[in-house]
C-alpha cells in the first residue's frame, strides 16, 4: 500500500508540473469522467482504521457553472479490535457549482446525498465540500476534492472526511456562443457650414 501511495503522489505531482497547454474551460453539455484516488478519515467512535481507496465520478455540465455527478467510492478498511477486513462503499449524487468556469483554474463547491455501505450496514448520508480543477489540456483537468460525509444511523450522526485527487475528462459538449456585440452607431455626415458639401 505504501508503494501505491508514493507512486500516486509522484504521478499527481508530475502532471501538476506540466504547463497549461490551453486556457481550457468547462463546456456546456459535456459528459465528465473522473477517476480518483484518496483516503477516508473515520470518526473515532466507529473503531475503524483510516485507509486509502478509489473512486469514479460520471457527470454532466448543464451550464459552464452547474453540473450533476454520480460518484462511487470504495475503500478496503480494517476493524481496529478484530482486525477484520471491511468493505466501505459510498454511492451519491452531487450538485457542483463552479466559480470562474472560463479559466484554467476552476474552484467549485459541492452538495449531495446518497448512501454508504460499511460491510453490508447501509446508512443514508449527506455530503458537502469543496474542490479545485486545473486544466492541463482542453479536455483534461487535475482534480482535488474534500468532502464531509454525514451518515444518519439509528443511534447517532457519524461524521467522516473523504479527500481525493485525480483527473477529470470532458467528452463532447459545446462552447457557449459569445454574447452579441451591438453595432456601433454610424454618425450621419454633417454639413456644418451649409454649403452642400459634408
Amino acid at each position: 500500500m505504501k508503494i501505491s501511495k508514493h507512486l500516486s503522489a509522484a504521478l499527481i505531482m508530475a502532471i501538476g508540473l506540466l504547463p497549461a497547454l490551453s486556457w481550457a474551460e468547462n463546456r456546456v453539455g459535456a459528459l465528465t469522467l473522473s477517476p480518483m484516488y484518496g483516503a477516508i478519515v473515520m470518526e473515532g467512535d466507529q473503531n475503524i482504521d483510516d485507509d486509502w481507496g478509489y473512486g469514479l465520478g460520471i457527470g454532466y455540465n448543464f451550464t459552464k457553472a452547474f453540473g450533476l455527478e454520480a460518484v462511487v467510492n470504495y475503500v478496503e478498511m480494517e476493524e481496529e479490535v478484530t482486525n477484520d477486513d471491511l468493505d466501505f462503499w459510498n454511492y451519491r449524487i452531487d450538485a457542483l457549482y463552479h466559480f470562474n468556469p472560463d479559466n484554467a483554474l476552476v474552484p467549485y463547491v459541492a452538495l449531495g446525498a446518497g448512501v454508504y455501505d460499511l460491510d453490508s450496514d447501509q446508512e443514508f448520508m449527506a455530503n458537502y465540500g469543496v474542490g479545485l480543477l486545473y486544466y492541463v489540456a482542453e479536455d483534461v483537468a487535475l482534480r482535488a476534492d474534500v468532502r464531509h460525509l454525514a451518515a444518519f444511523n439509528e443511534s447517532n450522526l457519524e461524521n467522516n472526511l473523504l479527500y481525493t485527487a485525480g483527473l477529470k475528462f470532458q467528452l463532447g459538449g459545446r462552447e457557449e456562443a459569445p454574447a452579441p456585440v451591438a453595432a456601433a452607431a454610424v454618425a450621419a455626415p454633417v454639413d456644418s457650414d451649409g454649403d452642400g458639401v459634408t
